[in-house]
């Protein structure tokens, strides 16, 4: 004797479907409810699985931003602050003792003459510049922009330097000593170029106010004044 397992009637032979919950059952009468409830629940089981698997497998392959990602961020910017002060830092002037910029300050007045005077030297050896200005002074063009390219050079380095404690003022008029050459040295190519006699007595007047200049430093005064002649001694030779 059969009985339906989903309602529990008694079922008689032959039934398709259960007389009282209308429940399909197989041809020999015996309702497999219970196998088809085990059925179902495997294969949604079997579906959650696939969808978890298929979900973890997603979220592996994203980037992970959690806090320990955030705090690798946090520390190499940190790291990289700390290297950009670093190399700022090195790259600062340093102060210079005041034995140290006098022998700055003597060298650079001496090496600025001594360009202009090498470039004159030149000139003359040419048969040029002395005379009337022609085409030929165009062959000095050359000589006279790394003149100028030397002299800007020289300027670009001073305004680098950190003179010591006292010496700012100094520092101040060799900047102006600097600037003097540095037009000096413009005039002078724009003399070769065109030929302007104007230009040419600028040059002169321009020269003439680096030693103006130079002489309200400390460095024109006794106290240095054998300094200075001895380098204009050694390099003039």
């Amino acid at each position: 004797m059969n009985f339906c397992t989903q309602c529990g009637t008694r079922l008689e032979h032959g039934w398709v479907y259960c007389g009282n919950c209308g429940v399909l059952l197989h041809k020999d009468g015996i309702v497999d409810n219970l196998r088809q409830k085990r059925e179902m629940k495997a294969i949604s089981s079997n579906d959650v699985e696939e969808e978890s698997y298929f979900n973890k497998g997603i979220a592996n392959s994203l980037p992970k931003t959690g806090s320990k990602g955030n705090k690798n961020v946090v520390k190499g910017i940190v790291v990289l602050a700390i290297v950009s002060l670093f190399l700022i830092f090195i790259n600062l002037p340093k102060e210079m003792s005041e034995a140290e910029y006098a022998e700055y300050v003597i060298d650079f007045m001496v090496n600025q003459e001594k360009a202009f005077s090498d470039f004159h030297a030149g000139a003359d050896e040419k048969g040029l510049y002395g005379g009337e200005w022609t085409e030929e002074f165009h062959q000095l063009e050359e000589s006279a922009e790394q003149l100028q390219q030397y002299i800007e050079k020289s300027h670009e380095q001073l305004q680098n330097i950190k003179p010591p404690e006292g010496f700012q003022t100094d520092h101040e008029e060799m900047l102006q000593v600097s600037s003097a050459y540095e037009t000096a040295a413009t005039n002078l190519v724009s003399y070769i170029e065109t030929g302007d006699i104007e230009q040419r007595e600028l040059m002169h007047e321009n020269q003439g106010k680096a030693y103006e200049f130079f002489n309200n430093t400390t460095f024109s005064t006794p106290e240095y004044e054998d300094q200075l002649m001895d380098k204009y001694s050694e390099v003039m030779e």
